[in-house]
């Protein structure tokens, strides 16, 4: 199958799973629950964004591995970060970095590939290109070597959001609803083409594409020392 295609149904799969999730925390809930849970010995490194992997069977034997050998279930949240589950995973990284080393991970992959049976299925550079990953060149990236940033992180950005969201006159519903927008951080960290993927209410809509096109300048994502558009998708609960 082409790998352009399968790269495009991995997309689309992980974000309508990622539709369905419900995330009530805020991002001081989620850091005691990681604070917690670290505390009787349950250590859970999550990792977001579409997977892309040279050789997934290789993949399944190092999470496996970290199991088995350390206690660590690794695998893949999806490719849409909620703000709570985002500061539950950054804070069990650092937690588990701080006890088992900050090059933790490095290392026992390098371990992992010494014990793995097989040969690790490298991508043939003939055969997979940049716009593998990339159906146009002129499309932004939805996979980097550096995500973009916002001033503050993830936390900064709601903030600003919630506060923009409170001096406006709009009416919220009693029912909370998520809403799901898509924008673009072109290569100088400005935000462009906001659109709403998902979301019930009109006027909010509205607000969110206004304030989110407002926002402050990110740190733009990287990709091959070079920074590039980057997209991105993130919910919105009011």
């Amino acid at each position: 199958m082409n790998k352009v295609f399968l790269t495009a149904l991995f997309t689309l799969t992980c974000f309508i799973a990622a539709f369905g999730q419900e995330w009530d925390e805020t991002c001081e809930e989620a850091i005691i629950r990681a604070n917690k849970d670290f505390e009787n010995g349950t250590m859970k490194a999550i990792s977001y964004g579409l997977v892309v992997a040279e050789d997934f069977e290789f993949e399944n034997f190092y999470d496996t591995y970290l199991l088995e050998k350390y206690g660590i279930e690794a695998y893949n949240g999806g490719c849409v970060v909620f703000e709570s589950e985002g500061c539950y995973s950054s804070r069990m990284y650092a937690l588990i970095k701080d006890k088992l080393g900050k090059n933790f991970f490095k290392r026992t992959r390098k371990e992992a590939e010494k014990l793995y049976p097989h040969e690790i299925k490298k991508f043939d550079d003939a055969d997979v290109t940049e716009s593998s990953f990339n159906s146009d060149e002129k499309s932004p990236y939805l996979i980097v070597d550096i995500r973009p940033e916002y001033p503050g992180g993830f936390e900064a950005l709601f903030e600003y959001v919630d506060a923009k969201i409170s001096e406006s006159d709009i009416e919220l519903d009693s029912i909370i609803t998520r809403t799901f927008v898509a924008f673009v951080i072109d290569s100088t960290g400005q935000p462009k083409d906001v659109e709403v993927l998902k979301g019930e209410d009109s006027v909010l809509n509205s607000a969110l594409v206004e304030i989110l096109t407002k926002m402050s300048v990110w740190t733009p994502g990287i990709k091959k020392d070079k920074s590039v558009d980057t997209k991105l998708i993130l919910p919105f609960s009011y």
